[in-house]
């Protein structure tokens, strides 16, 4: 009887096959609300399943929607659209936020469950979400925006989407054992003198994350690794205009722990960015942030490449202050290594000030820094930078590149680099 399971079990996968469902969501034209037949698909393929947007199509979702769904596949092979009616989005933002605390509510495509695959189309005329920000960018409304994609699922892959002009932030996840790779996210605005505000890439939270061969044009992170998060591995992407790959923030609530771990930011490139690699708490925060390493970046044009801070500034609250080791979010064993490109100090900044002091507004810095280190004495250890080659535009070169650091706060330690408000000069590790 044993020697027959093998066959049995063949056989299973293929009545399991069989028997999967396939739900292919109707076409209707571009400008009829598609909504009500795309939650139909997901009640009547909400597990162990296929759901079909078909090609050349476009999907308006004029309401959310929120797909709760096991072991299923959703295939983009046509396009989605949001309303161009920001009256029509930001009413059901306010309405979802009054009626309930879930995050969920703010995002405008939710996904939960378990085995879920989000996957948008080889082809360059599918697989696209048209998230209509530029009307909001134009504007400056900051209220009343949506996440884009909330992605709260154990288990998934996303995988060749295509993004357009996302309102704000695009990936939210709070998920485990999660990967998303060769996704195009394109928050460029094509009005002169707007900013695309809080599109950040991907805000991951959870446990274990690939973040993988992405491209990502923006006005926040890149990547940001939020509280509660270890195993995040992020590496060949690609990121323009934004923020950088971002550790935090964290501790933004001082009456919780706020932790992060195990994080690996390897080859990555970061364009005309505002930051390249960043560690950011906040003043009172508590909590702890270990065992982070940045390898192998490149970077083109960034006004800060190495930034660390436990003072972080929310233009918002308008606070700000100097960090002392009993009021931050302590940080160990972080390596920086092999950092190479040049510095903003031509035209450093972007236009995402709207407070004074600017938001990332750096008293006694020349624009020559390559790295600053904004921590409080006896919050940090084994911290380290290595091969650290960023050298300032034209008329300067790499033996001007500098370091901002206060030597009190480094008693004892070795950074691998002279803790000195001035050139940065390599040690032995």
């Amino acid at each position: 009887m044993l020697a027959f399971t093998p066959l049995l079990l063949r056989l299973s996968a293929l009545l399991a096959t069989a028997a999967a469902k396939t739900c292919t969501i109707p076409v209707l034209p571009a400008d009829v609300d598609s909504t009500a037949n795309v939650l139909a698909a997901a009640r009547n393929c909400s597990q162990d399943a296929t759901i079909v947007f078909s090609p050349n199509a476009t999907y308006l979702l004029e309401h959310p929607v929120q797909l709760n769904l096991t072991n299923v596949v959703v295939e983009l092979n046509g396009n989605l659209s949001l309303p161009e009616n920001i009256t029509l989005v930001a009413s059901q933002v306010y309405q979802a936020s009054n009626t309930s605390n879930n995050q969920n509510d703010t995002s405008w495509i939710v996904f939960n469950g378990l085995n879920i695959t989000f996957q948008g189309s080889n082809s360059s005329s599918g697989g696209w979400i048209n998230g209509n920000g530029q009307g909001w960018w134009d504007v400056h409304l900051q209220k009343g925006r949506p996440h884009l994609i909330g992605w709260f699922v154990n288990g998934g892959v996303v995988r060749d989407l295509k993004i357009q002009k996302p309102i704000a932030w695009v990936f939210f996840m709070i998920a485990n054992n999660t990967l998303a790779e060769n996704n195009w996210i394109d928050a460029r605005t094509s009005t002169p003198g707007t900013f695309p505000f809080n599109t950040d890439g991907f805000l991951v939270q959870g446990q274990n994350f690939t973040i993988h061969n992405n491209v990502v044009y923006n006005g926040d992170d890149c990547v940001t690794v939020r509280e509660g998060t270890s195993g995040v591995t992020v590496t060949h992407n690609y990121c323009i205009n934004g923020h950088g790959l971002s550790i935090g923030s964290l501790g933004s609530n001082p009456s919780y722990l706020s932790n992060a771990s195990d994080c690996y930011f390897s080859d990555n490139t970061m364009v005309n960015s505002l930051y390249g690699a960043r560690f950011k708490s906040f003043l009172g925060g508590r909590g702890s942030a270990t065992n982070v390493t940045y390898r192998n970046m490149f970077l083109s044009n960034v006004t800060f490449p190495i930034y660390l801070t436990q003072a972080y500034y929310d233009q918002g609250s308008g606070l700000n202050g100097t960090a002392t080791s009993n009021s931050v979010v302590t940080i160990s064993d972080f390596t920086y290594e092999n950092f190479f490109g040049d510095i903003n100090n031509q035209h450093p900044g972007d236009l995402s000030c709207v407070s004074d002091p600017c938001w990332y507004y750096e008293a006694n810095v020349t624009t020559l820094e390559s790295v600053i280190i904004d921590l409080a004495a006896g919050s940090f250890k084994n911290v380290s930078f290595s091969n650290i080659r960023v050298s300032p535009q034209p008329p300067y070169s790499l033996f001007d590149q500098r370091v901002k650091c206060d030597p009190n706060t480094a008693v004892g330690q070795n950074l691998g680099l002279v803790c000195q408000d001035g050139p940065l000069v390599p040690t032995t590790l």
